[in-house]
């Protein structure tokens, strides 16, 4: 019995053991799959569908990218036109926000002027006028082409022009009649106001041009996106 089991042992171990071991059976189609828990069909089927959703996922993200990509040279190329072609209207506009800036400042300094004498606001006075003249010339050269917008600058300018004249006016009446008087014709006096009428009116029309670019040019956005 000794004899047996352990030749039998050998057999199983040795060169011949390959031999004696049963053959593997190859999976059937539709047959269970103990270890995946279904039919081996099901798990065939799953592996061919893997690659085609992988494939068509790669697809979609590369098409996304793709109109992104789009979006944003199209985008780019708009903000390019916009800033080109509202440049000199928001020019404008910053001038006059200045020369309204500068007008308030011009009439606070002339009546401090007139009440205390102190040669500072008088100093302040003249600063603030040339930078008023320095922002009329450059609105009359931004505004070259005619239009409504520089004939506003035009009334504008003249409007200025008078303002100027009444305070050079008010500092004659305080040499012949006093501070009083002087103060009192500035307080009756409307050519200020007039000029910072006219200077919202260049700011408006200026602000209106810049919208209608932007707006046309978000059209032709649309359009080079769509087409």
């Amino acid at each position: 019995m000794q004899t047996e089991y352990t030749e039998a042992a050998v057999w199983s171990s040795g060169p011949g053991a390959e031999r004696a071991l049963p053959p593997r059976s190859t999976p059937v189609e539709g047959s269970y799959d103990e270890v995946t828990g279904g039919s081996v069909r099901d798990w065939a089927n799953g592996l061919d569908e893997v690659p085609a959703a992988i494939r068509a996922g790669s697809v979609l993200v590369l098409v996304i990218l793709c109109l992104g990509v789009a979006f944003q040279c199209a985008f780019n190329r708009v903000l390019k036109r916009i800033v080109a072609s509202t440049g000199g209207d928001l020019a404008v506009i910053s001038h006059v926000d200045n020369i309204r800036d500068s007008l308030n400042r011009l009439n606070l300094s002339q009546r401090c002027f007139l009440r205390t004498g102190d040669l500072y606001f008088s100093l302040d006075e003249s600063e603030s006028v040339m930078g008023i003249n320095l922002r009329i010339d450059s609105l009359r050269r931004i505004t070259a082409k005619p239009g409504p917008l520089r004939d506003a600058v035009i009334k504008l300018s003249g409007a200025i022009d008078e303002a100027l004249k009444s305070l050079g006016t008010s500092n004659d009446i305080e040499r012949s009649s006093g501070t009083a008087a002087a103060l009192k014709f500035l307080d009756n006096d409307v050519s200020i106001d007039e000029a910072r009428t006219q200077a919202e009116r260049v700011r408006s029309l200026a602000s209106e041009d810049v919208f209608d670019r932007v707006r046309a040019e978000h059209r032709m956005w649309i359009s080079d996106v769509l087409f």
